[in-house]
């Protein structure tokens, strides 16, 4: 194992601890926010080691543990979480139509990826396609947050919080064998 698979071994461990601290607690929305508090730094990561010109293979690496992480938290928000939330909040008199409208945002992203990797795969300068695919995904992360999340935390306070934390963590893989 080389000292960058050691160290995103240790990131994607790291992120499990994390997303398996906020299911305990039964915050569904902390699951989501320890995606956004990994990826920030990840895509930073990708970045820097494309800047400084580091081998095609470990960016590839890289941009896919980022991509699975993306895939599965974008899935997870459209198929569970904005769904619950949107309803939760409907019901209870305070509609949010930017919890259904961050799912659009999703959109863009397959193409960001795939123009990515093909960046990597045929050898061309890969800054431009990190840059497009970060500035996507870093405008959504805001938007949600500034938008949705604290809305989405009143609504799922106690129970409703915990069955969705749960069923959000049966959708992603998490359980207790995970970070602990």
């Amino acid at each position: 194992m080389t000292g960058f698979d050691a160290e995103l071994e240790r990131a994607l461990a790291d992120l499990a601890a994390r997303r398996l601290a906020a299911y305990r607690a039964g915050d569904a929305t902390g699951i989501l926010m320890a995606d956004h508090d990994w990826l920030r730094p990840a895509l930073a990561e990708l970045r820097s080691r494309a800047r400084d010109g580091a081998d095609a293979s470990v960016l590839q690496r890289l941009a896919g543990a980022i991509w699975e992480v993306v895939d599965g938290h974008s899935r997870v928000e459209e198929e569970v979480y904005f769904p619950a939330v949107d309803r939760l909040l409907a019901e209870a008199g305070r509609p949010n139509p930017m919890v259904m409208a961050m799912a659009a945002e999703h959109d863009a992203l397959p193409d960001r990826h795939r123009r990515l990797v093909e960046a990597l795969a045929a050898g061309r300068d890969p800054l431009p396609a990190i840059d497009a695919f970060s500035r996507a995904l870093l405008i959504h992360f805001d938007n949600e947050e500034d938008l949705v999340f604290e809305d989405a935390r009143e609504a799922l306070q106690g129970e409703e919080g915990r069955r969705l934390a749960q069923a959000m963590a049966a959708f992603l893989g998490i359980g207790e064998q995970e970070g602990g």
